[in-house]
C-alpha cells in the first residue's frame, strides 16, 4: 500500500529486536540499542520527509551474579496479548521475530530539550483492543508526552500494523500530510 502511492520504507530493527541478533548483553546504553535508526537517519538527506513510526513490546533474564540483563516474551501467550487480531499467517511470522529486549536500557535516563527533541512532530494512535498496553496506559503515555494530534484505531491490536492495516495505511498518510 505504502508503495502505491510513492512512499519509500525503510524497515529498521533496534539492536537485539526483530532480525538484528545483536545479543541483549552487549547492549549498554540507549544509544547502543539505537543504533540501526541513528545510522540510518545519519545517512539521508534531511530535505526529504522522513516519517517514523515506533513499536515496542515481559520476563527477565539473569547472568551468572543474578543482574538483570534482558527482558523476555513468551511466545506461548504472547499472541493472546499483542496479536489478538491479527491474522494466523502474521502472527505464525511475528511470533518468530520476538527477541529478548536490553534490560539495561531501562535504567539509563534520557535527556531531551526542547530544542532537538521537542522540534520533532509526533503524534499518537491509540489501539483500543490492546490487551497487552490497555487504551488507560495508552493514555498515560500520551498524556505525559502530549502529541501533536491523536488517531484512533478502534479495532486495533498491539500490531496494529498487521491487524488493521488499511485504517493504519490512511493515517499514516493523514500525518505524512501534516
Amino acid at each position: 500500500m505504502m508503495d502505491e502511492v510513492n512512499f519509500n520504507m525503510v524497515l529498521l530493527d533496534l539492536a537485539s529486536g526483530g532480525v538484528d541478533r545483536t545479543s541483549p548483553e552487549d547492549i549498554k546504553t540507549i544509544a547502543d540499542y539505537a543504533k540501526p535508526l541513528t545510522d540510518y537517519l545519519a545517512s539521508i538527506n534531511f530535505k526529504q520527509l522522513a516519517t517514523l513510526v515506533a513499536h515496542d513490546v515481559l520476563t527477565y533474564n539473569f547472568n551468572e551474579k543474578g543482574v538483570a540483563t534482558s527482558i523476555s516474551i513468551n511466545t506461548t501467550v504472547a499472541a493472546d496479548y499483542l496479536f489478538k487480531r491479527t491474522p494466523f499467517e502474521d502472527k505464525i511470522l511475528a511470533k518468530t521475530l520476538l527477541n529478548d529486549s536490553p534490560y539495561t536500557i531501562l535504567n539509563e535516563v534520557m535527556h531531551l530539550t526542547s530544542q532537538n527533541y521537542g522540534s520533532i512532530k509526533r503524534f499518537y494512535v491509540t489501539t483500543y483492543m490492546d490487551q497487552f498496553f490497555p487504551a488507560e496506559i495508552q493514555k498515560h503515555i500520551y498524556t505525559r508526552n502530549p502529541p501533536r494530534a491523536k488517531f484512533i484505531l478502534k479495532n486495533g491490536d498491539h500490531a496494529s500494523f498487521f491487524s488493521e492495516t488499511p485504517y493504519l495505511f490512511h493515517i499514516l498518510r493523514e500525518i505524512a500530510n501534516v
